[in-house]
C-alpha cells in the first residue's frame, strides 16, 4: 500500500485492470508513402496521440503487425523505450492503425475505464514508479513485466468517470 485510498477503492496492478496487454513487434516497419497508419512514439503526448503527420505501412505489413491483436479506438498506447518513455495516450475514435516500435497496447476490461487507466499511467504516482524501473543507459527502456506490475488505486466505475471528467475540465 503506497498511500491511503478511499473506502470502496482497491489497489491493483495494471495487469489486473486490463483484458490484454500486447507488446509491439520488435522490428522497424517498412515505411511506405501511403497505406495503413502506423503509430510512432514520437506522436505520443500525454493524453493525446498526434496523428496530424501520418506514417504508413503496406496492408501486408499492417496485417503482420496486428497479428497478436488489432488495435481499436480507446485502447491505450504506452511508450516503453527511448527518450519519451512513460507516456500514455488513447487511440482516437475512427482510427485504424498498427503499432510501430517501442510501445505497448493496453485494453482495460470492464469495469475499468480506458480514460481512467490512461490518467493513472500519466499520473505523477506511476511516472515516479516508471522512472525507478528504467533500465539501460544508451537505450533506456522499461520491461513489459514491470509495467504490468505497476500498482494503481482503482475506484468504482462511477468514480472513475467522475475523476476523469474533473481532470478533463
Amino acid at each position: 500500500i503506497l498511500f491511503e485510498i478511499p473506502q470502496g477503492w482497491e489497489w491493483c496492478r495494471i495487469v489486473e485492470a486490463t483484458l490484454v496487454i500486447v507488446d509491439c513487434p520488435h522490428s522497424t516497419p517498412q515505411w511506405t508513402e501511403s497505406g495503413m497508419t502506423c503509430a510512432k512514439t514520437g506522436q505520443f503526448q500525454r493524453f493525446h496521440l498526434d496523428l496530424s503527420k501520418r506514417y504508413y505501412v503496406s496492408r501486408q505489413t499492417y496485417e503482420e503487425r496486428v497479428e497478436r491483436l488489432v488495435p481499436k479506438p480507446d485502447d491505450i498506447l504506452y511508450s516503453r523505450e527511448g527518450g519519451i518513455l512513460g507516456i500514455a495516450c488513447r487511440i482516437p475514435a475512427g482510427e485504424e492503425l498498427c503499432l510501430g516500435q517501442r510501445m505497448m497496447l493496453l485494453r482495460p476490461h470492464h469495469p475499468t475505464s480506458s480514460a481512467f487507466i490512461e490518467l493513472m499511467l500519466n499520473s505523477p504516482h506511476v511516472t515516479k514508479i516508471a522512472d525507478a524501473s528504467i533500465l539501460g543507459g544508451c537505450a533506456p527502456h522499461i520491461n513489459v513485466g514491470e509495467i504490468k506490475a505497476f500498482p494503481i488505486p482503482l475506484p468504482p466505475l462511477a468514480e472513475q468517470a467522475a475523476i476523469v471528467e474533473r481532470v478533463e475540465a
